[in-house]
């Protein structure tokens, strides 16, 4: 980063003499008489340069000017020394005057009194400079001022000074420049000299400079002698710290390229350069502060100002760091700086206890900064009027709870300890609430800081059940918000802000209606305890123009669609259905998807029909008496809305939005009353084949979430505050791909939710057909990204919907695409979404219709099955199996209470079967209680199919096992050794495993045996089970073999080697397999050549104890290591001996 140095102030120009200024210097300074400070002048005669011995005339008439300027001042002494009796009695100090200062007088003699108030300005708008004549007699030295009016003076008047020095002004030369800046460096302005009045002295003689003394001490010390020094107040210290700003401003310092250096930021929260020069709008980061070099203010600076006991410097600081955190939430400063989110919240917590409102407001905008992050805010809010924004996510973070329960340990795990986990724990704790209620009731702050408050406590209802109860049950806090931010009353339009008590506030809206998702049981409180159907019924029936009624009223249909959604208030909500009704029928006259069409209006249309389509689809009301009314809008909005897309050359996720809203209630109409609609047919087609309907669908790629590649990395995540991840700061659009304006994924989800109902077949092929390059991409994806990303469910419900319409209905589709998306969409869903994976499993995964001759054949051939009938059984026998492997593991994984960022079964579930069997028996093993077991008599049949399904997909579908990861594999085959020896005994499954071990091997030489796995603790203690199960079983089986000889090779850690040959040694005679069977062959066991001194002293003691057979495999390796080992000494001791004898020849004379 350069660096900038800051330029000194110097002033250079020329230096003009104010005489008016020196005169009112000299009377404001002057306290004895004139006639007691007149003696002779002892200044040396001073030597004529070039200048003066050439300007004589321009000499003259300065000296003139100046003998008119004491003249002036000896005047105008009479009055200052008539108020000197005045001046004792505030006791201010004035300093003793130096008599030299004003050196010797010389008067004019006037006719006329003199008007010192009525001096005329002269038009260059500056005192005119003149010089003295030095023809003009001095008066005498020793001569007394009592004698002024007496005393002839010889000069000009008045009028003919005046008019000789303007044109002295008016017209200036070099010479006189020069001139004059010699005289004032001469005589040390403001200073004047004393001109000789003794006419016999020669005209040119001049006195000598006057030396003041200029120490900076000078007057410091001089104050310390009055004696009412003590007396004076406010002034008995002198603070010079309070100084330090007056000084100049230090030269810039450099810094190298690489060297961190303290973080400063400018008023706004932004960070600020190493260095930026010193201009006019950036003085003000300047101050002198540590490194006062550099412009902004450090961290620790803003601490110390927040806690300051002026207000406006806390009010400061408190904005900045509102600033710095606005900046940091949306990942302005990611892996540039990494602030204290712990010291910062623990600042703020303090800074809101403050009731001013000038401390209050910075405060809870910086703490809502700090929990709040807008953008994910935002994100969400984008999901109103779609079935995807029927959920809420829960943001808390998952802890032990003894780490999050100071108690237990007081003296250690302190409040900041916690928060370095989870602020909202700390939060809580701090009674935050009872300080909103207070905030809210009683200090009835401002509009922001209402505003503030209320989206802290949303964040809150985002964070886990438990807060949500904890809200609900505050009674004050709630019954606040419903009266004054919530009433019963219509919307205005325009709605004004400023003042939000006893009127609607969107804050509170949006408050309630978080609330209302969470579960049935609070949304029953809501309405039956706080009634707030009540004001949301008012809020929809009003007429409202504004953007602001817009958003009041999307919120207001909101809450109505998660009652109806939770079953609660249905008979309530019933009788507003003729202005739900009505609101729809308006949308369908005059909104329009294309132009210049606002996004409120059409997320206003999207939450309208969402609320018509719960209330069709709640058992409870009787739709009859609504059905000729909404199936004729619904038809003629769809056919308006896609007509108008038809013939639009841009589109909008949010003009799409109604449209899909749309056909989802179609799905529900269909559904419901059973009627076919079958108008959607043709629409359909004509947008299907338009141009439009192309660059849509030419979007799914790029607003792919599975497809983007993004890794944990790419996103700025806080350890102790948990967000959804949707800013993507490095990314040209700054947020995940799903969330680009122009996604496409809700649209079409709506498509294929009425796709699968229709009759026309051929249309899902001409839907499907401009969708090929999306679903390519995904069927060769390895690792889909995002996963858990709480967007990404917009596409899984794409990919759920297009699943079900491609398997029913007749598509052109490749089939192995189909079913390999299926199978990625298994380890895809998240843990709240069971119900779609066991539709999966039920009719798609396992379903015949993937079973074409051509797979049929291959199954028989390479599992051995005699006919094709007998093929078919056997696929019903695997679906039955994986069926009760899969609701087991769903009562294992339940008891671990997972969120909802974790997949419902791993990626490789492909091994389902023998993964929860080995659940089972390690958690047998274990003594861990209430473990759900399976039959035993079942356990050969649950491998067996296990075995079967796998080298089917590793026939048929070989993409689908390349991205599992090979040493999971592994593991999970070599597992099925632990379940007994009578498992692995059996002829058949130990075919099947041979079978597939080979299939792998072949396949893959990528084994990691040193990183983490899924369901296995750590790999040391598998492989010491491994070597226990081979040890005690006792047998010879080449399969075995082959995986005990895995991890032994010499690229793998030395650590197995020594596990084998040292703890397991009664094993290595056992060991015999064909070297066909082993993944590595002879050599990756002999070379790279051991070098552990320990390993190669146990292969010694096998070798010479003769308790490895010459013929065996083990044999060959340990007698390879300790020949190369001997021979490699051999030569080492050779090389040193003739190394030695080479030195002793060399030393020899």
């Amino acid at each position: 980063m350069p660096h900038v140095k800051l330029k000194k102030r110097v002033h250079n120009a020329p230096v003009k003499l104010d005489f008016d200024y020196i005169r009112e210097k000299l009377l404001q300074y002057t306290e004895i008489p004139f006639e007691n400070r007149t003696r002779k002048s002892t200044r040396k005669q001073k030597p004529k340069t070039k200048h003066t011995q050439n300007n004589q005339e321009l000499k003259n008439k300065i000296n003139l000017a100046r003998s008119n300027l004491r003249v002036i001042q000896h005047a105008t002494y009479k009055t200052s020394n008539n108020e000197e009796s005045e001046k004792g009695h505030d006791k201010v100090y004035y300093p003793k005057i130096i008599p030299s200062i004003l050196g010797k007088i010389i008067e004019k003699k006037y006719n006329e009194p003199v008007h010192l108030d009525d001096k005329q300005m002269p038009p260059e708008g500056f005192p005119v400079a003149s010089r003295r004549d030095e023809t003009q007699q001095s008066v005498n030295d020793t001569e007394s001022f009592d004698k002024f009016d007496s005393i002839p003076f010889n000069a000009l008047s008045k009028e003919e000074i005046y008019e000789e020095q303007l044109k002295l002004v008016s017209k200036p030369n070099d010479d006189f420049t020069v001139a004059e800046q010699e005289t004032v460096t001469d005589e040390s302005i403001p200073l004047i000299s004393d001109h000789d009045e003794n006419k016999s002295d020669p005209i040119n003689s001049q006195s000598d400079k006057i030396k003041i003394n200029n120490d900076e001490s000078f007057w410091d010390n001089d104050i310390f002698t009055n004696i009412d020094v003590n007396n004076w107040l406010h002034f008995d210290t002198i603070e010079t710290d309070k100084l330090e700003w007056m000084k100049n401003i230090e030269e810039n310092k450099t810094v190298q390229p690489d060297e961190p250096y303290v973080a400063r930021f400018n008023f706004k929260g932004y960070l600020l350069p190493y260095t930026m020069p010193c201009t006019e709008e950036t003085r003000t980061l300047f101050h002198h502060g540590e490194e006062s070099h550099r412009p902004g203010y450090s961290l620790s600076e803003l601490f110390v100002l927040s806690q300051s006991e002026f207000p406006q410097q806390k009010a400061m600081a408190l904005n900045t760091i509102a600033g710095i955190l606005d900046y940091y939430s949306v990942g302005t400063y990611k892996d540039i700086l990494d602030l204290p989110i712990s010291q910062i919240f623990f600042h703020l917590r303090f800074a809101i206890d403050d009731n001013r409102p000038l401390i209050l407001e910075p405060a809870l905008k910086a703490l809502r900064n700090l929990l709040c992050n807008k953008v994910d805010e935002a994100s969400l809010d984008v999901l109103l009027g779609t079935v995807e924004g029927m959920l809420q996510p829960h943001l808390g973070l998952r802890y032990p709870q003894s780490v999050l329960e100071p108690e237990l340990s007081s003296s250690e795990k302190k409040d900041f300890y916690i928060a370095e986990v989870d602020i909202f724990t700390v939060l809580i704790k701090s009674d935050i609430i009872k300080r909103f209620y207070y905030i809210l009731e009683t200090v009835r702050p401002s509009s922001n800081c209402v505003q503030y408050c209320l989206q802290i406590i949303t964040r809150l209802a985002r964070q886990n059940m438990s807060l949500v109860d904890k809200i609900i049950e505050s009674e004050h806090l709630m019954k606040t918000i419903i009266k004054n931010f919530m009433p019963t009353t219509s919307l205005k339009s325009p709605y004004k802000t400023q003042h939000v008590y006893g009127k609607p506030f969107l804050p509170a809206v949006k408050l309630i209606r978080v609330l209302t998702i969470q579960s049935k049981e609070n949304s029953e409180i809501l309405v039956e305890k706080y009634e707030i159907i009540k004001p949301a019924s008012e809020y929809i029936s009003s007429n409202v123009n504004d953007n602001y009624g817009l958003r009041v009223q999307i919120e207001s249909y909101s809450i109505l669609t998660n009652l109806l959604h939770v079953g609660v208030g249905l008979g309530t909500i019933t009788s507003l259905a003729p202005i739900i009704i009505g609101s729809f029928h308006n949308h369908v006259k005059r909104t329009d998807v294309v132009g210049n069409s606002s996004v409120l209006l059409a997320t206003h249309a999207s939450c309208v029909i969402q609320s018509v389509n719960k209330l069709v689809n709640c058992n409870t009301v009787n739709f009859n008496k609504f059905k000729h009314q909404v199936v004729p809008m619904v038809k003629e909005g769809l056919k308006k809305w896609i007509a108008q897309l038809l013939h639009a050359d841009t589109y909008t996720a949010a003009m799409l939005r109604p449209i899909s809203s749309a056909l989802y209630f179609c799905k529900c109409i269909m559904l419901t009353m059973k009627a076919p609609l079958k108008f959607l047919g043709i629409p359909l087609k004509e947008l299907s084949s338009c141009k439009i309907y192309k660059e849509i669908a030419s979007k799914l790629v790029p607003c792919s979430n599975l497809l983007s590649g993004l890794q944990p990395k790419d996103f700025h995540t806080a350890k102790n505050l948990k967000t959804l991840c949707t800013t993507v700061i490095d990314s040209p659009d700054k947020v995940l791909p799903l969330l680009r304006k122009d996604s496409p994924f809700t649209f079409f989800s709506g498509i294929f939710s009425v796709l699968c109902l229709l009759e026309e077949s051929d249309l899902v092929s001409v839907v499907v057909a401009k969708m090929a390059p999306y679903f390519k991409r995904l069927y060769t994806l390895k690792e889909p990204s995002l996963c858990s990303n709480w967007t990404t469910r917009i596409e899984i419900f794409f990919l759920f919907n297009f699943v079900i319409t491609a398997f029913f209905k007749e598509t052109k589709l490749n089939q192995e695409w189909l079913f390999t998306i299926s199978h990625k969409l298994c380890y895809v869903l998240r843990k709240d979404e069971w119900s779609k994976l066991e539709f999966l499993f039920s009719y798609i995964i396992f379903s015949k219709k993937f079973m074409t001759p051509e797979n049929v054949f291959d199954f028989m051939s390479i599992t051995g099955v005699g006919n094709p009938n007998k093929t078919l059984n056997y696929f019903a026998e695997i679906k039955l199996r994986y069926k009760e492997s899969y609701n087991f593991y769903i009562k294992f994984i339940k008891c671990k209470d997972l969120y909802w960022e974790q997949p419902i079964i791993p990626k490789e579930w492909l091994y389902l079967p023998i993964s929860s069997l080995y659940e089972m028996k390690h958690n047998l093993n274990t003594g861990v209680d209430k473990v759900e077991t399976i039959d035993e008599s079942k356990i050969p049949s649950f491998v067996e199919c296990n075995l079967r399904w796998i080298l089917f997909i590793e026939k048929c579908y070989p993409q689908l096992t390349r991205n599992v990861d090979v040493t999971e594999r592994f593991l999970r085959l070599m597992s099925i050794f632990l379940l007994g020896k009578s498992i692995f005994a059996k002829s058949v499954i130990r075919d099947l495993l041979r079978k597939c071990i080979t299939l792998m091997f072949k396949r893959t030489n990528d084994f990691n045996f040193e990183k983490k796995f899924m369901g296995v603790y750590n790999f040391e203690d598998f492989y010491r089970e491994i070597l226990k199960q081979f040890q005690a079983a006792g047998t010879d089986d080449p399969t075995f073999v082959a995986c005990v000889m895995v991890p032994v090779a010499q690229v793998h850690n030395v650590k197995w080697r020594r596990m084998l040959w040292s703890e397991f040694s009664s094993c290595l005679k056992s060991i015999k397999c064909p070297s066909e069977l082993l993944h590595y062959n002879d050599n990756d066991y002999m070379f790279p050549l051991e070098t552990d001194e320990s390993l190669l002293n146990i292969y010694t003691r096998a070798i010479t104890t003769f308790s490895l057979k010459s013929s065996t495999l083990t044999y060959t390796i340990a007698h390879h290591h300790i020949k190369s080992s001997l021979k490699k000494t051999s030569k080492t001791k050779a090389k040193k001996e003739n190394t030695a004898i080479q030195n002793e020849s060399t030393d020899a004379p």
